[in-house]
């Protein structure tokens, strides 16, 4: 079961003695959850629909019958997997050049053309100035001339479709098919989300934790991200723990006998 599939958003319209979050009572609808309890089993909860946060990193589903509050709740949890619409991030057009001479205006357009696209994206947010220089046509016709031409909004948003709306992997653009996840931020097809070799298909803890000979701690020490699916399977990515392993043998040279062992275990030879 993949980490992004459908759950049922479970709502009950009845009085709730005591919010398993905030502890206060309450009058319906509430939500009712599950959550761990300290003898290691999943339990029903309830909470206040402000209060609760799903367990499980899924699209909820919700009857349209549902009171609105509930509606609500379940449109803003799933506006973090929706592709993004980028008809309604309109970009400024008519922008103030900034104050500096000419000179280094030109100056800062030429070392603009040496950056990429992900670079001058992550720098347009330093100042005003970079911002302006970042929509400057030269720029992206360097970059997309068949886009460009002498508007660069329509360079910059064709990047914007792109990076964000294709699949990171295949790079499929078909957005019926594609889920955006909230960890990368950027959009999956079913095919590379689901199939089981794919670099972005999540694997079980369990799995991972005897692949590579790590413990359980070693996720919350190097801040991979868990989540669970809807059946409350905690997962992560592969390609990240061994993003970690790989540095931690870079940085430890001391290490490098458990690193062999580990490569080992990757590759199906341990």
């Amino acid at each position: 079961m993949s980490a992004f599939s459908e759950q049922i958003f479970e709502i009950e319209d009845k009085p709730l003695k005591c919010c398993d979050k905030c502890g206060k009572p309450g009058l319906g609808p509430i939500a009712v959850g599950k959550k761990l309890s300290i003898y290691g089993k999943w339990i029903k909860s309830k909470f206040h629909i402000p209060c609760y946060t799903p367990l499980s990193l899924s699209p909820l589903k919700i009857s349209s019958e549902s009171p609105q509050e509930a509606i609500e709740f379940a449109e803003k949890w799933n506006k973090q997997f929706q592709i993004l619409n980028l008809s309604t991030i309109a970009p400024i057009k008519k922008l103030e050049a900034p104050e500096p001479k000419t000179y280094f205006k030109r100056a800062w357009i030429e070392i603009f053309k040496f950056l990429t696209p992900e670079e001058a994206a992550i720098i347009s947010c330093v100042s005003k100035e970079f911002y302006y220089y970042s929509w400057n046509s030269e720029v992206w016709n360097k970059w997309i001339p068949d886009k460009t031409q002498n508007n660069p909004a329509d360079g910059k948003l064709a990047y914007l479709e792109k990076k964000h709306n294709t699949c990171i992997s295949c790079g499929l653009s078909i957005k019926s098919d594609l889920v955006r996840c909230p960890i990368l931020k950027r959009a999956l097809c079913k095919t590379c989300k689901s199939a089981y070799n794919s670099k972005y298909h999540m694997k079980k803890i369990d799995w991972i934790m005897r692949r590579y000979r790590v413990d359980r701690n070693f996720f919350e020490r190097n801040n991979i991200p868990v989540v669970f699916d809807s059946f409350l399977n905690a997962k992560a990515y592969t390609f990240m723990v061994e993003q970690c392993l790989d540095k931690i043998e870079k940085n430890n040279p001391t290490l490098a006998h458990i690193m062999v062992t580990r490569k080992k275990r990757r590759r199906g030879e341990g």
